[in-house]
């Protein structure tokens, strides 16, 4: 189990790194063109990089072999000019795009429409549907046995529809919540 990289194309050697990865059979590459400068590019690049940070933190490769053609790139305008043969030519920036080779079949696939808002939670979610073959989430280990559902502000409320046990009395102060905590622990 591996980190999903996140390549910054900024020069030649980067831009070489990214067509190596490129010509691996079945890579999956997400990629985001932009220019510095630019002001929808300036005001999208937070959200963005949000984003890639909790999707690096959710996910993660399937294995070594995964990890080797999975990256995330983010070429800005001098990066654009050292890649040759891998992208067709960037109209306008930002642009981010989806690149696939399975099974010998290239998919180009580029983030827009009506949905496609500029904003980190959106982007987290094509992230997941563009990378969702080489990738899975890993299980979260909780500590203890609460469900999240019991759990709200800053103490805990009892389920709906459960009664308190007979015997228990009502506590105010700090020592309610943890005698509750202890009366659900019981049963």
């Amino acid at each position: 189990m591996s980190d999903i990289s996140i390549l910054q194309v900024d020069d030649e050697s980067s831009a070489a790194k990214l067509e190596n990865i490129y010509n691996k059979p079945n890579h999956h590459i997400v990629t985001l063109f932009y220019r510095d400068g630019c002001p929808p590019c300036d005001a999208m690049k937070p959200e963005w990089k949000q984003a890639c940070e909790q999707f690096r933190q959710q996910y993660k490769c399937k294995d070594n072999d995964a990890s080797e053609r999975t990256v995330i790139a983010n070429v800005d305008d001098k990066g654009i000019q050292y890649l040759h043969k891998v992208f067709h030519k960037i109209e306008g920036t930002p642009t981010i795009m989806y690149m696939s080779n399975k099974n010998n079949k290239h998919v180009l696939r580029e983030y827009s429409g009506k949905n496609a808002k500029r904003t980190s939670s959106h982007f987290l979610k094509w992230l997941r549907s563009s990378l969702g073959e080489s990738v899975f989430a890993p299980k979260v280990q909780t500590g203890g046995c609460w469900s999240r559902s019991w759990l709200s502000g800053n103490g805990i409320k009892r389920r709906s529809g459960s009664k308190r046990r007979s015997g228990s009395k009502r506590r105010s102060g700090k020592n309610r919540n943890r005698v509750s905590i202890m009366t659900r622990r019981r049963r």
